[in-house]
């Protein structure tokens, strides 16, 4: 005879299983959905007040400590140190990106930190590599970027050496077309544009570079007492250094290397207003003392892309390459010696038809 009382308890054990079963899937979707919930109603696209493109980050999140609009911005965060947090929004070219960021470094750090903004191809050229702040900014500043029609996706990027180093993002507006006021090159910071263009010899245009870049120094140069050198980087890397330019012009300057020769390079590319490479390029490698070169750049906006690249294995010397005395269109800040001279030496002439 079948056992009545051990099936009762097997009906009410499979009862009971069915219930916490069911208890607990109710729980965690509502748990879900309150998640979602939250996340629909403060993510970072509301956060940095453009619902029309999605964003999305890795080390931000939608703050309300800091923000120019809405009650809220993008809000960087610690991942670890020396860490970089990415914030990116998929944006077509051919348009203007007006942001307000605002920056706190913390000045107890041994190292460089930065928050950098960048634009990318689909080929994964960068038309834009801009550090936009280096040190604490006074309160959100405000910059705009014309995006070539080659651009697909922009990023901030928060290169955070440890703690107490935060970077904001804000009020984001995207509009058609070139809506910048100064050729579309962008608002650069002071730590770029100053460093980097005297450097160069050539403050009357705007050098950026990225991370990692070129950076100022007065260890190794040609004349004017410092020169440009790309950073340090490892095997199957490359550091970039961009300025915008207006043809026809002819355009010379001053460089260096000390690599691996035939394997790494110190190169100068010009890229079309698209961001698409034109076939005016130069290089150099191994142990190459300074040297001018000179580029002859056609009609239209141009970007001459000076690059130090390496291959997969190996250093040689330096590893490193250097530029120096950038003369656009025969606009530089440098006169040389030679001109000086010939100056002076005409200087009695001179008098002579004034006087």
């Amino acid at each position: 005879m079948p056992n009545n009382g051990f099936s009762s308890d097997m009906n009410k054990m499979d009862n009971f299983l069915k219930t916490l079963c069911f208890t607990f899937l109710a729980t965690f979707l509502a748990t879900i959905d309150a998640a979602s919930a939250q996340f629909e109603d403060f993510p970072l696209s509301v956060a940095m007040d453009n619902t029309e493109y999605q964003f999305s980050g890795f080390g931000w999140e939608a703050k309300s400590e800091a923000f120019t609009k809405g009650g809220s911005s993008a809000q960087s965060f610690s991942t670890g140190s020396s860490s970089s947090s990415s914030l990116t929004g998929f944006v077509a070219g051919d348009k203007t990106i007006t942001f307000d960021y605002r920056y706190r470094s913390n000045t107890g750090l041994l190292i460089n930190t930065q928050v950098s903004f960048i634009a990318y191809t689909a080929s994964g050229q960068t038309p834009i590599n801009r550090v936009i702040a280096s040190n604490t900014t006074d309160g959100f500043q405000t910059v705009s970027f014309y995006l070539p029609s080659s651009v697909e996706q922009v990023q901030w990027l928060d290169f955070s050496g440890g703690p107490g180093i935060t970077a904001w993002i804000d009020n984001v507006r995207i509009v058609d077309g070139d809506q910048t006021t100064d050729s579309g090159s962008g608002l650069p910071s002071p730590f770029q544009s100053n460093a980097l263009s005297a450097a160069l010899d050539n403050t009357q245009f705007d050098f950026s570079t990225g991370t990692p870049g070129f950076f100022a120094q007065s260890n190794i140069f040609n004349v004017g007492g410092d020169s440009v050198q790309s950073s340090n980087i490892s095997n199957n890397q490359k550091t970039e250094m961009t300025v915008e330019v207006n043809g026809p012009v002819n355009v010379s300057f001053d460089w260096k290397v000390s690599s691996e020769a035939g394997k790494d390079f110190l190169r100068v590319t010009v890229y079309d207003n698209n961001f698409e490479p034109t076939t005016i390029t130069k290089l150099i490698t191994g142990e190459q003392d300074w040297a001018t070169t000179q580029l002859s750049i056609p009609p239209g906006i141009y970007f001459l892309v000076w690059d130090y690249s390496k291959n997969s294995s190996v250093s040689s010397g330096a590893d490193a390459g250097w530029v120096d005395r950038v003369i656009i269109g025969g606009v530089s800040d440098e006169v040389s010696e030679n001109d000086k001279s010939k100056v002076k030496a005409l200087a009695p002439i001179i008098n002579l038809i004034l006087n």
